[in-house]
């Protein structure tokens, strides 16, 4: 649209003061709302059809085939024989046909029909032999594929690395084949099945993720639950959050605890940081806590705050909840009141740990030390060769070591 155009509507739509005094001149469009209010004009009919091409046996002579899935089709697509392309039924003219066979196929743009027939029946008789390896060896590698996956689940409850599987399972699989179940044949078959490093990893994460789902739904059936859960840290001095659950199982008809999952905290170890992390979980799985009738936790200010901590942010949730100490927490803070100067038998275990840690510290510790007594285990034909190490912190190895050190008694004296 031209500007002298636009400026002649304008001054076509403005008033004039001498004939209209009372009137004021309305303001001049702009060209860009006349472009919006000026009605498009509609290319083409609506009710026109859409045009189909119907498949011509003499396309093959461009390299092109009709695929066995197009062959009902009202609308059907070729496909080159030579890269695969496919053209749609819009492209499906005889110069877009011939075009592509002479730029990308120039080699065989001279060939007679009879090639193009015989290179179809070569393509037909591929696809329906792989068809048909396909179908076979899906029956086939059924137990196979069942094989790795009861292995990874072994290697999981037992604790092993999932290398093990290849380095280790495997050639005891090939000698057991050998001598026990027909020789090379049995021994080809067990090569058959996969147990790489990454198939055991993919098969780790599925049979973890199964596992989580069964538990799970079991959790949803049951009328109620409870969680016990600590925070604790690993060898990365990262801190994690492990939670168990307990709820009566109606397939076995009793009441069962399992392990239900670990979820690092984050920097922060606060009760707010514990909380969200049960709560993100609950959500996520669509857990209620209104189920929630107990959870067992330590007696640290995170997890038992009167405002803040995680029992107190889980009582907002689940009103008739009931929260527990740890027997084994508590079990721990009583033995720290044990002091010597007490006058009943309190005062003698003290005396004896003492002194027990005392024997470890002047012989596990030290290398040389340590290597010698060992060597006098070993010529003694003890059951053990080494003493174990005491921490307070993992409290629960005060009766380990004790109990190594009686077993080693006389090695000591």
């Amino acid at each position: 649209m031209s500007k002298k155009y636009v400026q002649k509507i304008l001054n076509f739509g403005a008033c004039s003061n001498d004939t209209e005094p009372d009137r004021q001149p309305r303001p001049a469009a702009s060209a860009l709302e006349l472009k919006k209010t000026t009605p498009k004009r509609k290319v083409g009919n609506e009710n026109t059809k859409v045009k189909r091409r119907k498949w011509d046996d003499d396309y093959i002579k461009y390299g092109f085939f009709l695929p066995q899935s197009e062959e009902t089709s009202l609308a059907p697509s070729a496909q080159c024989m030579f890269c695969s392309a496919t053209y749609r039924n819009n492209c499906l003219a005889p110069s877009k046909l011939r075009n592509h066979l002479q730029n990308k196929h120039a080699i065989h743009q001279n060939k007679s029909v009879q090639f193009f027939k015989n290179q179809h029946d070569y393509l037909y008789k591929q696809q329906s032999a792989l068809k048909s390896l396909v179908r076979n060896t899906s029956a086939n590698t059924k137990p196979l594929l069942f094989s790795s996956f009861e292995i990874a689940h072994v290697l999981m409850q037992q604790k092993k690395p999932y290398s093990e599987a290849e380095s280790v399972i495997k050639p005891c699989l090939k000698i057991v084949a050998n001598w026990c179940h027909g020789g090379k044949q049995a021994v080809d078959k067990v090569e058959q099945i996969p147990l790489s490093n990454d198939t055991m990893t993919v098969r780790g994460s599925m049979i973890a993720d199964d596992i989580k789902q069964q538990l799970i739904a079991k959790l949803k059936e049951a009328p109620f639950f409870a969680l016990q859960f600590d925070e604790t840290t690993d060898i990365k001095n990262d801190a994690q959050l492990i939670v168990y659950c307990r709820f009566p199982d109606k397939s076995v008809k009793k009441i069962v605890e399992h392990f239900l999952f670990c979820l690092p905290v984050g920097v922060q170890t606060t009760g707010e940081f514990i909380f969200s992390k049960l709560d993100e979980f609950f959500q996520n799985e669509n857990l209620s806590w209104q189920n929630c009738v107990a959870v067992t936790t330590d007696g640290a200010a995170a997890m038992t705050g009167k405002h803040r901590g995680a029992t107190a942010l889980i009582k907002l949730r689940s009103p008739e909840c009931k929260f527990l100490h740890c027997i084994l927490h508590r079990e721990a803070l009583a033995s720290k009141k044990l002091r010597a100067h007490s006058s009943d038998k309190a005062s003698e275990l003290d005396k004896l740990m003492s002194d027990v840690v005392k024997i470890v510290n002047a012989i596990r510790p030290k290398a040389k030390t340590s290597r010698l007594f060992s060597k006098l285990c070993d010529e003694m034909s003890a059951d053990h060769k080494s003493l174990l190490l005491h921490s307070e912190v993992r409290w629960l190895s005060r009766g380990k070591v004790l109990q190594r050190v009686l077993l080693l008694r006389n090695e000591l004296y």
